[in-house]
């Protein structure tokens, strides 16, 4: 368990931090966050068609210059990209329900290699009974990709699609919060000869939040996953089991601290897979620290280590590290910084490899309804020899919504 004592320090100093204050007021902000809606808020400013109803509507354009675009360190292959992202979503709202579905496509075009055109299509929906102290929530999601990196790995580019379904309940007792998740995924490749890609997740957890001052929330959650493959020729089914613990303080109202932390077991299945074949613990950690310097500057810091899964070997342990720097620098026009790195370590296979990148931007508002924004990403990938890949990109785009 050695892995969790790097962050014992930390955490003991943040909690040293949050002193008594306004608990049934944080709690129930907590309360709120804790069981918000993706889409509520940003749906609840758009347009009104009635008293419950509202249209949200919205055209996005970019043009994307790649200096690699199948990140190969032996066949470096540079396109311009023209992306256009129509969106449209309307929210029914009455008193103690709503509603909302959403549709966004995602359409590329390439300059010199058409051969990797085509249209990604999304695809949500979301039902909620919320009353003061109870939420159920019932949510869907469902997507068709194309991702033309993926040609480095199949010779050919390939769809996948994505479907995500689930159920969340809330509770609330006097200074307890209970939640509970139940979830669905299926992963299917439209391809017979990688069809032992194609899997069901199932997922359950239970997670508590409990004001243990006015500026402290401790948090529970317990959860298990289960990974079943159509074929267990090449991937062995595989579950996984959670138990963290944490908190969310506020030692002062421009800094926040979260962190969450526990083991998790990989369980194989009994199937003759190659992957993954024995039995793996480790530590998950999620720590966020939020700060508003000024009134015009946010420092947001994010670390996580978790298990997740991937392709090859049907799960393994990644690292991400991210800061983020947002500055508002005039009236209607705000900038950022981004530095990441991301690393993989595969216990099946012992590969390992990260990424990592700096990704400054700005966002100009002209207007309401009429957004205009740049960006550039530097990022470096690393593979297990210590073969490294450098790679430029950037995009100018403007997005108009209504």
């Amino acid at each position: 368990m050695q892995h969790g004592h790097s962050f014992l320090v930390p955490a003991l100093f943040a909690l040293a931090m949050c002193a008594p204050a306004r608990a049934q007021e944080e709690r129930e902000k907590t309360f709120r966050e804790y069981l918000a809606d993706e889409h509520y808020d940003y749906l609840q400013a758009r347009g009104r068609v009635s008293d419950n109803v509202k249209l949200r509507g919205s055209m996005r354009t970019e043009a994307w210059l790649d200096d690699n675009i199948l990140l190969s360190r032996t066949d470096v292959q540079s396109d311009l990209i023209t992306v256009f992202t129509p969106n449209l979503a309307v929210l029914w709202d009455p008193e103690d329900v709503s509603a909302w579905i959403e549709y966004r496509g995602r359409h590329r075009i390439y300059a010199d290699h058409s051969e990797f055109d085509g249209t990604e299509h999304f695809f949500a929906g979301d039902v909620s009974w919320r009353t003061e102290k109870t939420k159920v929530r019932v949510w869907d999601r469902y997507q068709i990709l194309l991702d033309p990196h993926e040609v480095v790995l199949f010779s050919e580019r390939v769809e996948r699609h994505e479907h995500n379904a689930g159920a969340d309940l809330g509770f609330t007792f006097n200074e307890f919060t209970l939640g509970l998740t139940a979830s669905w995924r299926s992963f299917d490749v439209l391809d017979a000869g990688l069809d032992y890609y194609d899997y069901l997740r199932w997922e359950g957890s239970v997670n508590g939040l409990f004001a243990a001052t006015d500026k402290t929330l401790l948090l529970f959650e317990l959860g298990r996953s289960e990974d079943d493959f159509d074929r267990n020729d090449v991937l062995n089914d595989f579950d996984v089991v959670r138990a963290l613990a944490g908190f969310r303080c506020r030692p002062t109202p421009s800094l926040r601290f979260d962190l969450k932390a526990g083991p998790f077991q990989v369980t194989p299945g009994d199937a003759p897979g190659v992957a993954p074949s024995e039995r793996h613990s480790d530590i998950m950690v999620v720590a966020v620290v939020v700060w508003r310097s000024s009134q015009s500057s946010v420092l947001n810091a994010y670390f996580e280590r978790l298990p997740l899964e991937q392709l090859s070997s049907g799960w393994t342990l990644i690292t991400r590290q991210r800061l983020t720097y947002n500055l508002w620098l005039a009236e209607r026009v705000t900038g950022s910084l981004m530095l990441y790195r991301e690393a993989v370590d595969d216990p099946e296979s012992s590969a390992r490899g990260y990424s990592m990148g700096v990704v400054p931007s700005i966002r100009y508002e002209i207007g309401r309804n009429f957004v205009v924004e740049g960006s550039v990403e530097y990022r470096r990938l690393t593979n297990s020899f210590d073969e490294r890949l450098d790679n430029v990109r950037g995009f100018l785009g403007f997005s108009i919504t209504w």
